[in-house]
Protein backbone atom coordinates (compact mmCIF):
# COMPACT_ATOMS: atom_id res chain seq x y z
CA UNK A 1 0.00 0.00 0.00
CA UNK A 2 2.86 2.36 0.79
CA UNK A 3 4.57 1.99 -2.59
CA UNK A 4 1.24 2.35 -4.38
CA UNK A 5 0.59 5.56 -2.41
CA UNK A 6 -2.76 4.25 -1.14
CA UNK A 7 -2.61 5.71 2.36
CA UNK A 8 -4.44 9.03 2.74
CA UNK A 9 -2.31 11.98 3.85
CA UNK A 10 -4.14 12.14 7.18
CA UNK A 11 -2.93 8.62 8.06
CA UNK A 12 0.74 9.13 7.17
CA UNK A 13 3.21 9.82 9.91
CA UNK A 14 6.04 11.08 7.80
CA UNK A 15 9.63 11.00 8.85
CA UNK A 16 11.69 14.13 9.40
CA UNK A 17 14.77 12.53 7.88
CA UNK A 18 15.56 9.50 5.74
CA UNK A 19 18.97 7.88 5.89
CA UNK A 20 20.02 6.52 2.50
CA UNK A 21 21.12 2.89 2.60
CA UNK A 22 24.44 2.40 0.79
CA UNK A 23 25.09 -1.11 2.05
CA UNK A 24 25.41 -3.31 5.11
CA UNK A 25 28.25 -1.49 6.86
CA UNK A 26 26.81 1.97 6.22
CA UNK A 27 23.32 0.84 7.25
CA UNK A 28 24.62 -0.44 10.59
CA UNK A 29 26.31 2.91 11.19
CA UNK A 30 23.16 4.84 10.19
CA UNK A 31 20.90 2.69 12.33
CA UNK A 32 22.73 3.89 15.44
CA UNK A 33 22.11 7.50 14.40
CA UNK A 34 18.46 6.75 13.61
CA UNK A 35 17.96 5.33 17.11
CA UNK A 36 19.74 8.28 18.74
CA UNK A 37 17.60 10.78 16.83
CA UNK A 38 14.41 8.88 17.65
CA UNK A 39 15.30 9.00 21.35
CA UNK A 40 15.57 12.78 20.92
CA UNK A 41 12.12 13.03 19.35
CA UNK A 42 13.16 13.18 15.70
CA UNK A 43 11.18 10.97 13.33
CA UNK A 44 14.07 9.27 11.55
CA UNK A 45 14.16 6.20 9.37
CA UNK A 46 16.64 4.16 7.36
CA UNK A 47 15.69 2.94 3.90
CA UNK A 48 15.24 -0.83 4.33
CA UNK A 49 17.64 -1.98 1.61
CA UNK A 50 20.48 -0.71 -0.53
CA UNK A 51 18.31 0.04 -3.55
CA UNK A 52 19.39 2.46 -6.25
CA UNK A 53 19.80 6.05 -5.08
CA UNK A 54 16.99 7.23 -7.38
CA UNK A 55 14.51 4.83 -5.76
CA UNK A 56 15.49 5.99 -2.27
CA UNK A 57 15.25 9.68 -3.24
CA UNK A 58 11.86 9.07 -4.87
CA UNK A 59 10.70 7.44 -1.64
CA UNK A 60 11.71 10.58 0.27
CA UNK A 61 9.92 12.82 -2.24
CA UNK A 62 6.78 10.67 -2.37
CA UNK A 63 6.56 10.66 1.42
CA UNK A 64 7.32 14.38 1.84
CA UNK A 65 10.43 13.69 3.93
CA UNK A 66 12.17 17.07 4.17
CA UNK A 67 15.73 15.83 4.82
CA UNK A 68 17.87 13.04 3.41
CA UNK A 69 21.10 11.95 5.09
CA UNK A 70 23.86 10.27 3.11
CA UNK A 71 26.68 8.55 4.93
CA UNK A 72 29.31 6.67 3.00
CA UNK A 73 32.71 5.45 4.11
CA UNK A 74 34.26 8.94 3.98
CA UNK A 75 31.54 10.39 6.19
CA UNK A 76 31.75 7.45 8.59
CA UNK A 77 35.47 8.05 8.99
CA UNK A 78 35.07 11.81 9.41
CA UNK A 79 32.05 11.61 11.75
CA UNK A 80 29.92 13.68 9.39
CA UNK A 81 26.65 13.48 7.50
CA UNK A 82 25.94 14.78 4.02
CA UNK A 83 22.54 16.35 4.54
CA UNK A 84 20.21 17.28 1.68
CA UNK A 85 17.22 19.59 2.01
CA UNK A 86 14.67 17.95 -0.31
CA UNK A 87 12.69 21.15 -0.78
CA UNK A 88 15.53 23.48 -1.77
CA UNK A 89 17.91 20.84 -3.12
CA UNK A 90 20.75 22.35 -1.09
CA UNK A 91 23.27 19.97 0.39
CA UNK A 92 25.68 20.50 3.28
CA UNK A 93 27.97 18.51 5.51
CA UNK A 94 27.38 18.55 9.25
CA UNK A 95 28.98 16.77 12.15
CA UNK A 96 27.05 13.84 13.59
CA UNK A 97 26.98 15.65 16.94
CA UNK A 98 25.19 18.64 15.36
CA UNK A 99 22.69 16.75 13.22
CA UNK A 100 19.65 17.16 15.45
CA UNK A 101 20.39 20.84 15.94
CA UNK A 102 20.63 21.35 12.17
CA UNK A 103 17.37 19.54 11.51
CA UNK A 104 15.56 21.83 13.92
CA UNK A 105 17.05 25.05 12.51
CA UNK A 106 15.04 26.65 9.70
CA UNK A 107 16.70 26.56 6.29
CA UNK A 108 16.65 30.38 6.10
CA UNK A 109 19.00 30.68 9.10
CA UNK A 110 21.86 28.65 7.68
Amino acid sequence: MLEANLFPDSVRQGADILFINFGEQEAAHCLKLVRDLQKQGVRAELFPDSAKMKKQMNYANNNAIPWVAMIGSDEMEAGTVSLKNMESGEQETVGVDRLRERLLRPASSQ
